[in-house]
């Protein structure tokens, strides 16, 4: 039933046959696409050892912008590469940037060239661009003479005058 998308009867019957951890990861992937993240949370609560739930509630609370929500599912994740990869390109699909700096820490320490190229991809994004000088006002008694000096390079450039 949860394969097939109908979340209320799976998470009945789930209740009744006492479903084993596959059904919990359906269901909590069911719940995910669905946005019923409260489903998802509680089912990270209920199997804080499962790593494909524990994953599933960190997506969830990196896109809902839920702080204590991701702080207590972070400590529970093991660090694997698609793990890694996966928090940090939600945080930075979200746009939140709420993932803490162990897990960006981790990131920067993958080795192979295409799992850096994601990281180095997220983390251009993260950083913020270089703050530019705003232009400074001219007054406009200048701006003749800056017209005229324009004008005589241009003319020395192209050999006529404007």
């Amino acid at each position: 039933a949860v394969k097939l998308g109908f979340g209320g009867l799976g998470e009945t019957l789930a209740v009744k046959a006492q479903g084993g951890l596959g059904v919990a990861e359906q269901r909590a992937a069911l719940a995910y696409r669905q946005r019923n993240l409260g489903e998802v949370f509680a089912l990270a609560s209920k199997h804080p050892e499962n790593q494909k739930i524990a994953l599933t509630a960190a997506l969830a609370a990196i896109e809902s912008n839920d702080r204590v929500q991701l702080a207590r599912i972070e400590p529970r994740l093991s660090l694997e590469p698609d793990t890694i990869l996966a928090l940090i390109e939600q945080d930075a699909a979200s746009g939140h940037w709420i993932v803490s700096g162990p897990i960006f820490d981790a990131a920067g320490k993958l080795t192979d060239p295409a799992q850096k190229q994601r990281v180095d991809r997220v983390t251009d994004l993260r950083t913020p661009p270089a703050v530019q000088a705003t232009p400074s006002r001219v007054p406009m008694s200048t701006i003749a003479a800056k017209l005229d000096r324009s004008r005589q390079s241009l003319s020395q450039l192209s050999g006529e005058t404007p």
